[in-house]
Order: C-alpha cells, then structure tokens, then sequence
C-alpha cells in the first residue's frame, strides 16, 4: 500500500466513512494499541509526585482516533491526583492562535505546528 493510500485509508477511517465491518475490524487491531499507549501513560503519570489540572489535551498524528478518547475517560483516570474530574478533549489548531482561512484549523495532526511557534 502507497504512502498516499494508507493516509486517505486512515482519513476515511478517522471520519467513521468505512463499512462497519471494515470499522469494526480495525478498531479490533487498533483498540489494544491505544489501550497499551494509555497503561504507559497512566504510569507515567502515576510517578509523578503532582498534582494535575482537570484537563487532557490530545493532539498529533494519532489523536484522531476515537479510541484515544474513551481510554482516557474519568473511570480510568481515577485513582491518579488530578486536581477536578479530568476530561479528555483535542486540541486544535484554532485553540492555540486566533487563525483564518486555515483548512486544517480543527484537525489535531496539525496543532504540533502552531505549538512549535511557542517552543522558538
């Protein structure tokens, strides 16, 4: 599979624009993948001697994916020191810069590009 093709696969995936059996299916391959990244996380977080804010921003190639959020739901989250009930959204473009006419301004892939204008 081209470059190019498994990018629009993986597009039309995100947008939920496949066949439910076919949505179903890679959401069996993908599902243990994201489960795996948040045990990570959450452990990485549970050693860290903190206290944290409500909120959880996903952003970055692979945040579009849906599973992301429902990992990261207040059940699983519970036992970690987060100052108020956490809630996990994405972060956009547009919620970093006030931008205009941008077409990816509500895609996450793209909010590592706005953030690397604060880290210059």
């Amino acid at each position: 599979m081209s470059k190019n093709t498994a990018r629009e696969f993986q597009e039309r995936y995100f947008r939920g624009e496949l066949s439910k059996e076919l949505q179903a299916k890679i959401q069996t391959l993908l599902l243990p993948e994201v489960k795996n990244f948040a045990t990570l996380v959450r452990k990485r977080l549970g050693a860290m001697e903190m206290s944290f804010p409500g909120s959880i921003r996903l952003f970055g190639a692979g945040s579009e994916a849906r599973e992301l959020l429902e990992v990261f739901d207040e059940a699983a989250l519970a036992d970690l020191a987060f100052l108020r009930t956490p809630e996990a959204s994405f972060l956009f473009p547009k919620d970093i810069w006030n931008i205009r006419n941008f077409p990816y301004e509500a895609d996450p892939r793209y909010t590592v590009l706005f953030l690397l204008a604060y880290a210059s």
